[in-house]
């Protein structure tokens, strides 16, 4: 609120725009303004936590050990370990298509089991469909900020909830333990040793001829 002179009166005038006090009186005024912004809000909270209700979560937790002489990117004489893309990483690997397949073959022999604990899964099918069920209900996080992984599933029965958590966490430490993700990589990175360690040793063997026919002891001479 300003003022201007009038005379020897003040008379109070008022200033264009609207302030913050306005905005709060406004909204207190039209109180569906309020109701418009807050009803969808309680709309998601409601449906989400109906979507909850008469489910159970199965949790399981995995170790990530980030110093493994076997995989030299860890290896932290080079670099530093970025502790936060390689956990992302492993994330998306407990995530990820491959690891599923894995757990439903390993739970393969007991789908008619989960048929028969949960009504909604009567029609549950082998293959892409049961994978599609195992990847539909699992969350992996990390705790905290540590380098540990936790491994959570949600479904409607707990015998369910923890046949398939377990499931899933043992096939991402068989995916990673056992690098079947890169067999072929394994297999060529073995294959190219091979040839390296054979052409090292061809030269040994020329070396020694060499230090036998001039009777040297040592290369130095």
């Amino acid at each position: 609120v300003g003022f201007e002179s009038q005379g020897n009166l003040v008379v109070p005038q008022r200033q264009k725009g609207l302030g913050p006090r306005d905005l709060v009186f406004i909204f207190f005024r039209r109180r569906w303004i309020v109701l418009a912004i807050a009803l969808p809000i309680i709309l998601v909270g409601g449906l989400n936590l109906l979507g909850r209700v008469g489910t159970f979560t199965a949790a399981s937790r995995v170790l990530i050990e980030l110093m493994n002489v076997d995989q030299p990117r860890w290896n932290t004489a080079s670099r530093n370990i970025d502790y936060d893309r390689e956990m992302s990483t492993f994330i998306n690997i407990g995530l990820s298509v491959a690891v599923a397949d894995l757990a439903a073959i390993a739970l393969a022999d007991s789908l008619p089991v989960i048929r028969s604990l949960d009504p909604n899964l009567a029609e549950l099918e082998d293959g892409s469909e049961f994978r599609d069920f195992l990847l539909g209900g699992l969350d992996v996080n990390v705790v905290g900020e540590s380098n540990i992984l936790e491994f959570r599933h949600t479904t409607a029965n707990p015998r369910v909830a923890l046949m398939a958590n377990g499931a899933m966490r043992n096939a991402f430490i068989q995916y990673e333990n056992l690098g079947s993700r890169n067999s072929g990589a394994v297999d060529y990175y073995a294959e190219q040793i091979s040839s390296v360690r054979a052409s090292i040793d061809s030269l040994l063997a020329v070396r020694g001829k060499v230090m036998e026919k001039f009777d040297l002891t040592s290369l130095e001479e």
